[in-house]
């Protein structure tokens, strides 16, 4: 009778193995997470080894910084929340571990916005209990289980006994899909017969050029950019709302160096745009060096580099005279009658000797700062030669209109 049983439970050992094998390692619906993410995605984060990712950005000494912000701080508990879970059983474990991590988020108020949590959870997809399985050990860490329908895809809720707060999951092909809003998860399960971010050639020109290797991706969607900002400022913002209509997507990779965080990528533009931006696009890069100068008080430095500032300003005032012919104008009208007033010659005194850096900066603002406190920096590439344009400016000035100059010593 022992030997029955034993080649009994061995022959379901067999069995069972054989299913979970067939289960885990043949091919599965290769679908892409990008396709469950809406097309009304602000930005878009992207690892392809979520625990690792985790890991590394848990142990850097920028995110324990941030943690003191108490924003951070509640989004850095309920990671650790999760990130408990799945260490403390094996099974999610399996599922989770160094799976590709897509977060997007997408506005759900005017002034508010939420997340979408997309992993790849490539052949594991096929193991039929995962939800039977969640069902089982939500009670375990504090969660009510429900499950409903929606568009013939099953959507399981799961609410916080405590806080009542719902989080909505559900599956589609081998991606799973989560999100604190429904109405995220909906539109996710909506857009998924879709392939809306494999179609969008601009979004594509600046992807494709990432390097894969990074551990993070950093995606960014310019037409949604005045809605995010609106979310934290009532005012509108001339320049903010310049840029959303100028620049189309960022793709930027994270670099974590000890108390540093770079993010390296590209931008394009829109096509139907003008701006000094498809000037700048037109000519060579220049070497920047004003950082060298300025102060570490520094909060914002914008710098425009150029291997030829003339070039530059011959690429912008083509841009400036397509896009608005009767302001180019009165702009030249306006520069020679300047030159007329104070017996100047803008192309000598000024433009001549600009080099390579033009940058606008803003300081950490004091007590007594005003908002258009800026600090502009310029590179000469002949120094002797800017002192004698600027002091023929000067000179002529001082001559010819009532303006004082003041000129002070400091250090």
């Amino acid at each position: 009778a022992k030997k029955i049983l034993l080649w009994f439970l061995t022959l379901i050992f067999i069995a069972a193995a054989s299913v979970f094998a067939w289960v885990w390692f043949t091919d599965s619906d290769k679908r892409d997470p990008f396709t469950v993410i809406p097309d009304d995605a602000i930005f878009i984060i992207e690892t392809n080894e979520m625990t690792k990712g985790w890991n590394t950005l848990n142990q850097s000494r920028i995110w324990n910084h941030l943690l003191y912000n108490e924003y951070f701080d509640d989004i850095n508990k309920s990671a650790l929340t999760l990130d408990s879970i799945i260490n403390g059983n094996k099974v999610l474990d399996m599922l989770m571990s160094d799976r590709k991590l897509l977060v997007s988020a997408h506005l759900i108020e005017k002034n508010d916005y939420d997340f979408l949590f997309v992993v790849d959870l490539k052949q594991a997809s096929k193991i039929s209990f995962i939800i039977d399985y969640i069902k089982e050990i939500t009670g375990v860490f504090g969660y009510a289980f429900a499950k409903k329908d929606f568009q013939k895809n099953d959507v399981i809720v799961l609410t916080d006994n405590k806080t009542k707060e719902e989080l909505y999951i559900s599956f589609v092909d081998n991606i799973l899909i989560c999100s604190y809003s429904e109405h995220i998860l909906q539109n996710s399960i909506l857009c998924s017969i879709n392939n809306y971010w494999h179609d969008n050639k601009s979004f594509l020109l600046v992807k494709n050029e990432m390097n894969s290797r990074q551990l993070f991706n950093f995606y960014f969607n310019y037409d949604k950019l005045n809605d995010y900002i609106n979310c934290f400022v009532q005012k509108e913002d001339e320049m903010l709302k310049v840029l959303g209509n100028t620049l189309a997507y960022s793709a930027l990779n994270f670099y974590f160096e000890e108390e540093r965080l770079s993010l390296i990528g590209y931008t394009n533009l829109k096509d139907t745009v003008q701006s000094y931006l498809h000037a700048l696009l037109n000519v060579e890069p220049g070497t920047i060096r004003a950082y060298e100068i300025l102060s570490s008080q520094t909060a914002l430095y914008l710098s425009m580099s150029f291997d030829d500032f003339l070039d530059f300003r011959d690429n912008l005032e083509s841009e400036f005279a397509a896009e608005d012919t009767v302001n180019h104008i009165n702009y030249a009208k306006n520069v020679a009658k300047i030159e007329r007033l104070l017996k100047i010659n803008v192309e000598e005194d000024f433009f001549n000797w600009i080099g390579s850096e033009i940058v606008f900066s803003k300081m950490r603002p004091a007590a007594n700062s005003r908002e258009e406190d800026m600090v502009v920096a310029i590179h000469a590439r002949d120094t002797l030669l800017a002192k004698k344009g600027l002091n023929n400016i000067i000179t002529q000035i001082k001559r010819r209109t009532p303006v004082k100059f003041e000129a002070v010593d400091y250090k």
